[in-house]
């Protein structure tokens, strides 16, 4: 079986323009959930820095085809156009590919 794919992302959105980042996002978690049976793990989660919100995006797939196939949907270009073209984000977003190295999840 091929190794799982952990990953993390940080997104710093405009915060006058949260509310509508917040709401792309519940679209593609949803067409991720509909469309895309090989991710397992898709979770969005708000924090801040200071004044400065942040979102913490959660994701886990069976594998890197997984991945190479979800950046490739129409949801996701979708999210990723819309993202851009209406500046929601004040700074580009860093993503951390992990390597598990101790600890358990419960289910």
């Amino acid at each position: 079986m091929a190794e799982q794919i952990h990953f993390v992302a940080m997104m710093y959105p405009d915060p006058e323009k949260v509310d509508r980042l917040i709401e792309l996002i519940k679209e593609i978690a949803a067409y991720v959930h509909d469309h895309e049976p090989s991710a397992w793990q898709y979770e969005f989660y708000k924090s801040s820095d200071g004044d400065q919100p942040v979102i913490v995006v959660i994701e886990r797939y069976f594998d890197q085809a997984s991945i190479d196939a979800h950046v490739h949907t129409r949801g996701y270009q979708k999210f990723s156009k819309a993202v851009a073209d209406e500046s929601l984000c004040i700074r580009n977003h860093k993503a951390y590919f992990l390597s598990q190295v101790a600890g358990f999840k419960r289910t």
